[in-house]
């Protein structure tokens, strides 16, 4: 009994999508949908399917800024999952904040290859230790007063929400698992 407890727990933990869109008007949003009996959007944004959260464009991510293409040419590489699991109240409080900006291999912040190119695609989807993330979300986190971007911080797949590091910047807590700066 305690093991199908715990199966039912583990299959609601991911049972969400994190994907983000624009509209017309060119705003930026980020769309978590869930499954009707997933308790991550009744609890943080009171609908039962869909949260909707406005994402603010980060000030150096719209040009060919030297960092905004390291990032899409070292997605995979220098920017990699470290394998550990983040808790959602994490991402959560990071997401209300809005202080964060998101990356996908159809991100328009891309100027350096193809919309959504096949080696793109591989290189974001190699972030997620499964096969059936299309479209990993890469989190950064977005300086509060001037909207810089900053750190790494992590990626949605499938499996769960994973810690993110860009190599230089992983912190241990004397344990094994990074600990994220969200603030």
């Amino acid at each position: 009994m305690k093991f199908l407890i715990i199966l039912f727990m583990t299959f609601n933990v991911y049972a969400t999508e994190f994907s983000t869109q624009w509209d017309e008007n060119y705003n930026k949003k980020l769309v978590i949908s869930c499954l009707s009996n997933d308790f991550m959007c009744r609890e943080f944004c009171g609908e039962a399917t869909k949260c909707e959260f406005p994402e603010k464009v980060c000030r150096d991510c719209i040009g060919s800024s030297p960092y905004i293409t390291n990032i899409f040419q070292e997605m995979g590489r220098t920017y990699r999952n470290l394998g550990y699991e983040v808790n959602y109240s994490q991402v959560m409080d990071l997401i209300l904040k809005g202080h964060f900006a998101t990356f996908t291999s159809k991100s328009i912040y891309n100027q350096l290859g193809r919309f959504d190119s096949a080696n793109l695609k591989q290189k974001f989807k190699s972030l997620c230790p499964d096969e059936d993330t299309e479209y990993p979300v890469v989190f950064f986190k977005t300086d509060v007063r001037n909207r810089k971007l900053g750190k790494v911080q992590f990626v949605t797949c499938s499996s769960g929400i994973y810690v993110m590091s860009d190599y230089a910047d992983v912190d241990i807590d004397g344990e094994d698992e990074p600990s994220l700066d969200l603030y």
